[in-house]
């Protein structure tokens, strides 16, 4: 398989990606995660919730 493009996406990484996030406990350990800061009072909860836990196109 010829490596991509400059500036596009690698098809395997994005495999990997999708893999990941439907697939395994450790994403549904993070979605929890994730959950948990949403429904937090602390306000940096709800900011991890937003930026660092699960990326957009995986939520």
């Amino acid at each position: 398989m010829p490596p991509p493009e400059p500036g596009k996406p690698d098809p395997a990484s994005r495999a990997l990606a999708d893999w990941f996030w439907e697939e395994t406990v450790a994403a549904r350990v993070l979605r929890a995660v994730k959950e948990a800061c949403q429904n937090a009072s602390d306000s940096m909860l709800r900011v991890a919730d937003k930026l660092l836990i699960v990326p957009m196109d995986h939520s």
